[in-house]
């Protein structure tokens, strides 16, 4: 009972507010009003007019709030086609790259993104760095690049004497050199339309299959991996997955906030267990036989799995999902 009456006292004290709120708007909108035409109100009048504005507050407040009985923006859509059923892709196809570069320069500052005709060097040096995430259609909803990389570009990027748009093919491990990757930089991590109910989930997809990516290529070593946060969500999601601050934006020509972690295998089961296991909604093809996937033939399975411990969620690091 106790509860019960706490939540009615905060129930109670946000309709107050939001009364308060639409009183001080109908007074400010009239007011206005008035003095635009050049009216007066007699003192007689006064009280009458703010009793009237009074009930014109509470009827539009009990308005508004009787018609948030649910979050519907959060609810799935029943309606939807559901077989644009997510497929995780490494590597990708020319189309999907051209998405993902798309992305990278809708969700970060351009300080922080790489020249694409650059990346596409990158790529091919190593087309093993760049994941995508997306629907039957081929339509990208997210994407993660992490990118092995040799010492000689790693260190000074620690230091923050150099910034990661400087990175060439010369910097990149070719596949094959990556059994032996001592630093492992993830470059970026971002999904479309953070905010809606569809961008949450194609996030926590993301972060999940960003750990299954590690898991296959990297999972044999254990790599220096390194973030660099440009965004508030980008800081709050490395936080979250207990990534260690190295250095800020006083030490670095960048301007960023430097994370690493060292990635052993007790770090990579830790993390992922408290992650909820998507598989049975998202399929993976990184097995490298071809670059281009045909989607259709992949089969969708349902149900997602919880998680073995207490679950991540990432959907309160901020409104655009990314590790920039």
């Amino acid at each position: 009972m106790g509860k019960s009456d706490r939540l009615n006292i905060l129930r109670h004290k946000k309709f107050l507010l939001q009364i308060g709120g639409s009183f001080a708007a109908v007074l400010a909108v009239t007011s206005a009003i008035f003095t635009i035409a050049g009216w007066h109100l007699e003192i007689a009048f006064v009280i009458p007019f703010a009793l009237a504005a009074l009930l014109l507050s509470v009827f539009l407040t009990k308005r508004a709030i009787r018609a948030q009985f649910l979050p519907v923006e959060d609810l799935p859509d029943f309606n939807a086609d559901t077989k644009g059923s997510a497929t995780l892709i490494c590597p990708c196809g020319s189309k999907l790259r051209s998405q993902a570069k798309q992305l990278a320069a809708e969700s970060f500052a351009r300080d922080f993104v790489i020249d694409p005709n650059i990346y596409e060097q990158l790529w091919l040096k190593n087309n093993y760095i760049l994941t995508c995430l997306c629907d039957q259609n081929e339509i990208v909803h997210g994407y993660f690049d992490v990118i092995p990389v040799r010492s000689s570009f790693a260190i000074p990027l620690l230091k923050g004497r150099i910034h990661e748009t400087q990175m060439t093919h010369d910097d990149v491990l070719s596949p094959h050199e990556m059994e032996k990757c001592e630093y492992l930089y993830i470059a970026g991590i971002a999904v479309r339309n953070p905010e809606a109910y569809l961008g949450r989930q194609d996030a926590n997809i993301l972060v999940w299959g960003l750990f299954e990516y590690l898991k296959k290529f990297y999972g044999f070593g254990a790599p220096l991996l390194i973030a660099i946060a440009s965004t508030e969500p980008g800081k709050g999601l490395l936080k979250r997955f207990k990534m260690q601050w190295e250095n800020g934006p006083r030490d670095r020509v960048d301007g960023g906030d430097l994370y690493v972690l060292k990635l052993t295998k007790q770090e990579l089961d830790d993390r992922q267990a408290r992650l909820p296991d998507w598989s049975n909604l998202c399929v993976r093809v990184w097995d490298g036989k071809s670059n281009v996937v045909r989607l259709k033939d992949v089969r969708r399975p349902r149900r997602p799995a919880a998680p073995k411990e207490k679950q991540i969620d990432i959907s309160d690091t901020g409104s655009a999902s990314s590790a920039r």
